[in-house]
């Protein structure tokens, strides 16, 4: 349904040029909910806006429906480009009530329908996101749920082949935040279109998409089924940004036959398993994600567990439904989520458990670097 292919866009700054998308590539099919996900500045709603025809990149190609986009000498306007977008800020009209609202893409398409189809499917589509009856408010008199709905609508009322959401639910309040995920996914696989998701919530990224791409500085670090890019990270990048991580830089010592690894770190020796591209003697990162560490007073227990410390819990935040700790071992600090009703007091002794099955061991990159660097200077 949409290819892109080595797609880069360079922005003109003071002292040069600024690569924001550097030659990344990607493929969505019919009907998928595919979600680019990164931290601000990584270059995921640069690429939304060259998909969108709002921005003209450097180089590559762009297709949609099999139809070229954007190539070196093919620049296809947005208004040809059959999508419907939905912006950040909502982007609905203040002075239109939201019949008009919605009405409006019907009255300024090229291809004109008469006042009886445009009423008939202004009317479908506001059913489809739950705001039928609502047709003659004003859109100011919408709460912020119902002026996302009301934007929805009006990208998909002209049927449009693809929906690009750009970071959509990033100025609703948590609650509300929560059931529009549930709302737009539902609407999206009702309608069955093509969608292109922007955030740099992963809770909305891992929870409303059939596939993610990862990116972190115009780049994409992975692409992937939820499950797989947060319990199995290609990088060391993908395994801190996705879920939070405990990272320990090491050297690896060995690899087993069965594909798992030890490396040597500052904690000592840590087994798990070994991904990518791993060399005895190389650097190495050891990731663990903070629910899947262990906490436990009984020693005998821990005596016959791999990866065990000895610890001391030195704080602890309640969360409601877990409760995340601060674990001192030795000169590092580790972080640990447990459910709300497991509790330990500041100061308690305890052994700190790194299953082996929720260890991944990583080829160091840049990113694990820079990472293993900020978690330092924080503690």
């Amino acid at each position: 349904m949409i290819s892109v292919s080595n797609l880069v866009k360079e922005f003109e700054v003071d002292d040069g040029s600024k690569v924001a998308v550097d030659g990344i590539s990607f493929d969505l099919a019919e009907g998928e909910f595919f979600t680019l996900l990164g931290p601000s500045g990584c270059g995921k709603t640069t690429t939304l806006r060259s998909i969108a025809g709002l921005e003209k990149p450097t180089s590559g190609t762009i297709s949609i429906d099999g139809r070229k986009v954007f190539e070196d000498r093919v620049l296809v306007p947005a208004n040809r480009r059959e999508l419907g977008m939905v912006f950040q800020s909502y982007a609905v009209w203040p002075h239109m009530s939201v019949f008009d609202n919605v009405a409006f893409p019907l009255t300024v398409a090229k291809e004109r329908l008469t006042k009886t189809a445009i009423r008939k499917r202004v009317h479908e589509t506001l059913e489809l996101v739950d705001l039928g009856g609502l047709e003659d408010r004003m859109s100011t008199q919408l709460s912020g749920g119902q002026q996302q709905r009301l934007s929805v609508a009006r990208a998909l009322v002209r049927q449009p082949k693809l929906l690009l959401l750009d970071e959509p639910l990033s100025n609703l309040d948590a609650k509300l935040r929560e059931r529009m995920r549930t709302e737009l996914r539902v609407i999206q696989q009702r309608v069955g279109i093509t969608t292109l998701f922007v955030t740099h919530d992963q809770l909305e990224a891992l929870s409303m998409s059939d596939r993610v791409a990862v990116m972190n500085d115009g780049h994409i670090e992975q692409v992937g089924e939820p499950q797989e890019v947060y319990h199995d990270p290609a990088t060391a990048f993908v395994a801190h940004f996705i879920g939070g991580a405990n990272m320990f830089e090491g050297v690896v010592e060995s690899i087993e036959s069965d594909g798992s690894a030890v490396i040597n770190t500052e904690l000592g020796p840590i087994l798990g398993r070994g991904l990518h591209g791993l060399q005895v003697g190389g650097k190495a990162v050891a990731a663990i994600h903070l629910e899947d560490v262990q906490l436990t007073t009984d020693a005998a227990s821990a005596a016959t567990r791999n990866n065990v410390f000895d610890g001391t819990i030195t704080l602890s935040l309640f969360n409601g439904p877990s409760i995340n700790y601060i674990v001192r071992i030795g000169p590092l600090e580790i972080e640990a989520q447990l459910g709300g009703y497991d509790a330990y007091e500041n100061g308690t002794q305890v052994k700190v458990v790194f299953p082996k099955r929720f260890i991944r061991i990583l080829s160091e990159d840049n990113a694990a670097a820079e990472i293993a660097k900020e978690d330092k200077a924080d503690q």
